[in-house]
């Protein structure tokens, strides 16, 4: 049984969409949300999505449906509840999960095995790990957050609850409140966010001790940094893609604070970097 103990949440991937699609059913019909869609916060389950090509007219607590489909098959199906907009970002709670795999003895075996080996930890309920199954079905993008404080202290740590919005240089990010970059974040209204590389996956999964730990100083680490340009924010030196972000609003998820960031400067990767992404372990080979 030694190939158990090899068994973790999240498998580390090249991002890649091509065979995925994200929906919502809005008035009986089927609306792509894709590469638009990412989860905020885990407790509460706290949804969203950008959508600017025509108004979406819901009502306070509507329920309608979100699906996630791998090659045109369907994978997972959600009950999720209207809360609130900000101009083109429409915010939602998971209420319900149901997924298509679940009747494959393969996944229960695997899922079964997963959840009691994660009993204990704050988000370990059986629907909460099918909640969570069910958003990262597809692949979440991994970026690293930089940031200096007002004393001067440097930062890094990785970060996948983001969605992107090129066309209008938008970002939304969202960190938890148990970060203490949190406070100091909104204090100075800016970060940077950094194209993460798959073949650097090592170096930048070290950071995420530091969501919850003190960074040690630039030199302590294993690698160099450069800096941004406009803010003049540590990069990895092994990475050279990123955009400069001022906040212009926060808004409050209870564990998690979203940031809502305008871009100021961007330096985009080519179409054909591999960048990291998180997916749920079942769901690798789909």
């Amino acid at each position: 049984m030694r190939f158990l103990k090899k068994i973790k949440e999240f498998v580390h991937v090249v991002y890649t969409t091509k065979q995925y699609e994200a929906v919502i059913i809005y008035n009986d019909e089927k609306i792509s949300i894709k590469n638009s869609e990412n989860i905020f916060s885990i407790s509460p389950f706290k949804y969203g999505f950008y959508f600017d090509k025509f108004n979406l007219d819901f009502k306070k607590n509507q329920e309608i449906q979100l699906q996630y489909y791998s090659n045109e098959v369907l994978i997972s199906s959600n009950i999720i509840t209207y809360l609130s907009r900000n101009k083109q970002l429409y915010i939602f709670e998971i209420k319900e999960t149901n997924l298509s795999t679940l009747n494959s003895f393969k996944f229960w075996f695997y899922y079964y095995y997963n959840y009691c080996k994660n009993l204990g930890k704050m988000e370990t309920t059986f629907s909460v790990q099918k909640t969570i199954a069910s958003i990262y079905a597809t692949p979440r993008k991994v970026y690293i957050c930089s940031f200096t404080s007002l004393n001067g202290n440097h930062i890094l740590f990785p970060i996948d609850l983001v969605i992107e919005n090129k066309n209008q240089d938008t970002f939304f990010y969202s960190i938890r409140k148990s970060n203490s970059a949190v406070k100091e974040i909104i204090k100075k209204k800016k970060a940077t966010i950094i194209y993460s590389q798959f073949n650097n996956r090592k170096n930048i999964l070290e950071l995420g001790k530091y969501h919850s730990i003190t960074f040690p100083k630039l030199s302590k680490l294993n690698f160099k940094t450069t800096e941004s340009k406009v803010f003049k924010h540590p990069i990895p030196d092994f990475l050279e893609h990123y955009v400069e972000i001022e906040n212009i609003e926060e808004i409050d998820l209870e564990d998690q604070t979203l940031f809502m960031g305008r871009v100021l400067f961007k330096k985009l990767p080519p179409k054909n970097y591999k960048e990291l992404a998180n997916i749920y372990f079942l769901f690798k080979n789909n």
